[in-house]
């Protein structure tokens, strides 16, 4: 289904290929009210896929995710969802059935307007629904025809030509006839000879000439010379890298340095990815040469640094890198004083194009390869090619002179340019004259795939994965992604793995074998320690969870610049999972790094970490705390509960007093006094993202008046979202029941507090009686309620005994109340309170009570009890 018009506003369709029928059947009614469309329908091949899809996602104006169980269970799908985030596009997201999301992906999720298709018992709303979404008319289009097919008859044909024998030498030219001595005469005269001495003279030069010339070519053919040859191919000789492999090697065993190179040259690009490399003998050729050659230094590294063949190591990889640029003169290749001139100049177009080594460069990377195409390199006219076709500036693309060079490559005999095309036509650009082909690209591959290309295998694979060119069929693809990898190419194990991971419509999951592909893609220089880890981290059905793996995967991963793998390192630090102990440093250097490597939430965690301090580790940091909040909430990142969390910490600190922000400038500093008033606006921010701390606080300021003026409506709508929250801790949980009190009571007398005092303590809960007694108490406004809160806290067995409590209830009516005096005339005159007994005090509260009113006789005869205790006291 074409539905994609480039030069117009698109939405980019993001979908599991799992819900291809609903997703296209939704993308048709799209097209048909005039929506402009672009969606992957395949994973493209080779190294173009991630840049065909990031192309995409960065030129289109809307996003849509189709969200299901598949998506979720897809690593690409929300690689592409968190992309379009980090591009800050507009994005809409269409549930197709109900999904638990993950933790992450719910936290990045809330915020984005959603439409949940599968409620919809009317699929018309849904569609109603989705056609004005908003932002979704910027895609509006009107309708154009198809844009007819470009003619391509200058451009070099589509067809590739079978792989051509090479032509036979041309017989030399017959000289001129040598002047022949006449046949009239057996004798030769004087006049004769010295007509023909200059000519014998000239004769005798010549030979020798021809001698020396001679000479002069059988010291230029040495063994090495002979080898460059089968790396050009020319009329005398085909283009043959093995057979320059075994000359190479044969003059390299003999010590030969230069061969040396040339060998690991040839088996690390003109045989990469095929049955010819050697790992071991690669790295030993080199070694043999690095100290008279920097370009082996970067070949070294380049080994290093992709785990070819050695343990991948980034430091060591970079010294090497910066051993040989510091010892490395490039112009000297130009001079053609080196016989490996042109192979390196191949090393050198490759470096640049891939940054490898060197600060990536399309400018110098075009420009050494066009070097070694000019001067024979057959390698160079396909990386070239390759550049060509997929220059990243619109400008430098050149689809005619990429098509030229691999042609010239194929000529030449080397068929694994054959992949290249094939990369070509699969991907198509329309914008640029080429159009998908995936009938042609699969022709091509199988045609690379006849030299052995590993990397053909590759992309063959994924022509059977996702049914371009061919039927789909995992069967086959996982046959071919397994040849990719056993022939060398990493990237085929990696997504064997990756296929067992996410399993599929007719291929069940299975961590053991994803696992074990992950592992040999690992082992080959590619990808998959992150996974590795991730799998290990979480652990499977079949595969215990390990923190010790999954560390030393991650870790694999970090070392080549994974922030992801730095984040999940310390948190595996801090939490010491299974037999993994607590590493609070390690947590707080592996934070450190992945903030500075770009990870946002990095920098919340880092907040965290120091809010909270590390026991053992070190103490709480407010200051640093408060840094490092108010840098992550600056972030990029849209996680909702990180977000509330930090507004929510921010906003604890200013009511405690532990900090204070100038609000011009955002500086921290420690204040004399607490900022409540800018504690209530950071705990709004975390209660509006949903945090539950924020939502409390908010509830208290409104309903307390602490921050802000006191607003029981709003205290009311804040305790109502207080109520939907589920996952309080029990303290929350005694704070939400006091607000709740504390505002229902808002609406009560005195009396009806009393009154509903009364009625609990009846039914015998005490606990709940006790608050509303307080409460009348504390309104100060009904003497009786004051001396009954005093009277149970320091007599009444239904309350805990709280005497200090007891008394200063007493104490705020016990000179104007009889009842609040006479019983703290009982409290002192009490012998058990041995703390408080004193008949002194007991007789003047006594005699107060009596002036207040209290009944003499029955006061009287408290004194008189207190005096006879007296007395027994003194004998």
């Amino acid at each position: 289904m074409k539905i994609y018009d480039s030069d117009k506003p698109y939405i980019f369709i993001s979908y599991s290929h799992r819900d291809s029928a609903k997703v296209l059947e939704i993308m048709k009614r799209l097209k048909e009210q005039g929506f402009n469309c672009w969606y992957d329908d395949g994973i493209d091949p080779g190294t173009e896929w991630d840049e065909n899809i990031a192309k995409h996602i960065i030129g289109c104006t809307y996003f849509i995710s189709f969200i299901s169980n598949n998506y979720i269970a897809s690593h690409n799908c929300k690689d592409e969802l968190n992309y379009a985030r980090d591009l800050n596009k507009e994005r809409l997201l269409v549930y197709l059935e109900d999904v638990e999301l993950p933790h992450g992906m719910a936290m990045r999720m809330n915020r984005i307007q959603a439409i949940f298709w599968n409620k919809y018992t009317n699929e018309e709303d849904a569609y109603r629904k989705l056609f004005h979404a908003e932002g979704i008319d910027k895609t509006l289009i009107a309708k154009v025809p198809e844009a007819p097919a470009i003619n391509t008859a200058s451009q070099p044909s589509a067809t590739p030509s079978p792989k051509e024998t090479a032509p036979a030498a041309s017989a030399p030219a017959t000289p001129k006839s040598t002047p022949q001595a006449s046949t009239n005469s057996s004798t030769v005269s004087k006049k004769q000879l010295k007509k023909w001495i200059p000519i014998a003279a000239a004769s005798f030069v010549a030979v020798v000439g021809i001698i020396i010339a001679c000479c002069f070519f059988l010291k230029k053919q040495s063994p090495v010379a002979q080898g460059i040859e089968y790396l050009y191919g020319n009329e005398k000789v085909a283009y043959d890298p093995v057979k320059a492999l075994e000359i190479f090697e044969a003059e390299a065993d003999k010590g030969n340095k230069d061969a040396a190179y040339l060998a690991a040259y040839t088996m690390l690009f003109e045989l990469s990815y095929s049955s010819y490399q050697d790992n071991e003998k690669t790295l030993a050729y080199l070694e043999l040469c690095k100290d008279e050659n920097p370009y082996a230094l970067d070949l070294i590294a380049k080994m290093y640094a992709t785990a070819n063949g050695v343990s991948r190591d980034k430091e060591k990889a970079d010294a090497l890198w910066q051993e040989a640029r510091e010892n490395t003169d490039d112009s000297v290749l130009k001079t053609e004083e080196l016989i490996y001139h042109v192979q390196t100049a191949t090393v050198l177009g490759y470096m640049y194009m891939e940054g490898s080594g060197r600060e990536a460069d399309e400018g110098l990377a075009r420009s050494w390869l066009d070097y070694a195409c000019d001067h024979g390199s057959v390698c160079a006219l396909q990386i070239a090619g390759d550049l060509y076709s997929r220059s990243t500036s619109s400008a430098d693309k050149n689809y005619p002179r990429a098509l030229e060079l691999l042609q010239k490559a194929i000529d030449k005999g080397r068929l694994q340019a054959y992949n290249t095309m094939g990369v070509i036509y699969y991907n198509g650009d329309s914008e640029n004259g080429i159009e998908k082909d995936y009938d042609a690209a699969v022709k091509y591959f199988n045609m690379a795939i006849e030299s052995g290309s590993a990397v053909a295998m590759y992309n063959l694979a994924n022509c059977y994965k996702n049914g371009k060119g061919y039927q789909q069929n995992t069967k086959k693809a996982l046959e071919w992604y397994e040849k990719a990898g056993d022939n060398g190419y990493a990237k085929g194990y990696y997504y064997l793995g990756k296929l067992y991971y996410d399993g599929s419509e007719d291929l069940d999951i299975d961590y053991s074998k994803a696992e074990e592909f992950l592992q040999k893609s690992l082992d080959c220089g590619g990808n998959g320690a992150f996974e590795l880890g991730y799998i290990y981290d979480h652990g499977s059905d079949s595969l215990v969870r390990d923190s010790a793996k999954a560390i030393s995967y991650y870790e694999i991963s970090a070392q080549v610049g994974s922030s992801a793998a730095m984040y999940n390192l310390s948190i595996l630090y801090y939490e010491g999972r299974d037999d993994q102990e607590k590493d609070y440093a390690k947590a707080l250097d592996w934070m450190l790094k992945a903030a500075e490597a770009g990870y946002d939430s990095a920098y919340y965690y880092l907040g965290k970490y120091y809010y909270s301090g590390l026991t053992d580790y070190m103490d709480p940091n407010y200051l640093n705390a408060a840094d490092y909040y108010l840098t992550y909430l600056k972030t990029d990142d849209d996680n909702l509960i990180l977000m509330g969390n930090a507004y929510a910490n921010l906003g604890v600190m200013l009511y405690r007093g532990d900090i204070d922000i100038f609000t011009e400038d955002g500086s921290i500093y420690i204040p004399e006094t607490p900022n409540r008033e800018l504690a209530y606006q950071y705990h709004e921010l975390a209660a509006k993202q949903g945090n539950k701390l924020g939502i409390l606080y908010m509830v208290y300021y409104n309903l307390y008046g602490v921050g802000t003026d006191k607003n029981l409506e709003n205290a009311k709508i804040w305790l109502d979202k207080a109520d939907a929250v589920t996952n309080y801790t029990d303290a929350q949980k005694n704070n939400l029941e006091t607000y709740h009190f504390k505002y229902d009571t808002e609406f009560m007398t005195t009396q009806e507090l009393v009154d509903k005092w009364r009625e609990l303590h009846d039914a015998q809960d005490y606990t709940n009686a006790r608050k509303y007694l307080d409460l009348a108490a504390d309104r100060g406004d009904n003497d009786w309620a004051i001396y009954a809160c005093g009277w149970y806290y320091c007599f009444g067995n239904q309350y805990e005994h709280d005497y200090e409590k007891g008394l200063k209830y007493l104490s705020k009516n016990n000179t104007t109340y009889f009842k609040s005096a006479e019983t703290t005339g009982d409290f002192y005159a009490e012998p058990a309170n041995t703390k408080y007994y004193n008949s002194d005090k007991a007789m003047e509260w006594y005699e107060k009570a009596i002036s207040l009113g209290a009944d003499e006789e029955k006061i009287n005869a408290k004194i008189e009890k207190l005096q006879k205790n007296v007395a027994s006291t003194q004998q």
